[in-house]
């Protein structure tokens, strides 16, 4: 029989990437190995909004210079090329940055909703990450006998997976994050919020990175003149007008 092609080598996860393997990180989500999961306790609701805040899946020290909210939604297919390229950010900026997630599942993907719920059971099971990857990886097969298919994949408690995708915390956690995004007028998806500067779409690697290179001497400014480094983030995030100060409440905390 003829010879099969091999699949392209996965990009070696790497502080520094050539133009051509960043885009190859595009198209091969779950390329490097998942993040490690660590959760940001969620702040006080922010009044006006449906549902009920939860904790965020985060990656990153806490006192990063630069926060990068993520929202998303697991059927989109721009979202999956943004997936790795996030990888690559923490890898390139180390402990000046966090990634922090939440779910903008968009009633227009009819699996968006229920693979949200997903991950926040996979969550709830320490495996946000690697249900992340996977969802992303597989992104056109999003059903229910699907999203079982990995958690079994991954080894989840199958009965406790069952039981927190019936539990009403969290959907009310799904459709907070979606409301959320709403009221900050990032309908689209995926939608980044660096300190607080608001980018929806994805553009390339190229100009996230510059966008967060900006914030981060701005917040090396800010710790030269006093400002603690553990509260910049926050505090740029709500100087950036009313939407600014909407998600530093939203997600920090910030009154």
């Amino acid at each position: 029989p003829p010879a099969v092609a091999p699949a392209p080598a996965s990009p070696a996860p790497s502080a520094t990437m050539s133009p051509d393997e960043l885009k190859e990180l595009e198209r091969r989500p779950g390329a490097t190995p998942a993040l490690a999961q660590r959760e940001l306790p969620p702040a006080a609701p922010v009044a006006g909004l449906a549902g009920a805040p939860g904790p965020s899946p985060i990656a990153g020290p806490d006192d990063a210079l630069v926060k990068l909210v993520v929202f998303s939604d697991f059927q989109c297919p721009v979202c999956r090329r943004a997936a790795e390229p996030v990888k690559q950010l923490l890898r390139e900026f180390g402990g000046d940055l966090q990634v922090i997630w939440k779910h903008n599942a968009l009633t227009a993907h009819a699996n968006a909703e229920g693979a949200a719920i997903a991950a926040v059971a996979a969550q709830r099971q320490g495996k946000f990450w690697e249900f992340h990857d996977l969802l992303f990886e597989n992104n056109a097969r999003l059903g229910a006998s699907d999203l079982e298919g990995y958690a079994a994949r991954l080894g989840l408690d199958l009965e406790r997976f069952k039981k927190d995708l019936a539990d009403p915390t969290v959907k009310a956690q799904v459709d907070y994050e979606r409301s959320l995004a709403e009221s900050l007028e990032a309908r689209g998806t995926p939608s980044f919020f660096v300190n607080g500067m608001k980018n929806v779409g994805w553009g390339s690697y190229v100009g996230i990175r510059s966008q967060v290179r900006r914030a981060l001497e701005k917040a090396q400014a800010k710790v030269a003149a006093g400002t603690p480094r553990a509260e910049v983030a926050a505090l740029e995030a709500a100087a950036m007008g009313d939407e600014g100060k909407r998600l530093a409440a939203a997600v920090f905390g910030t009154k």
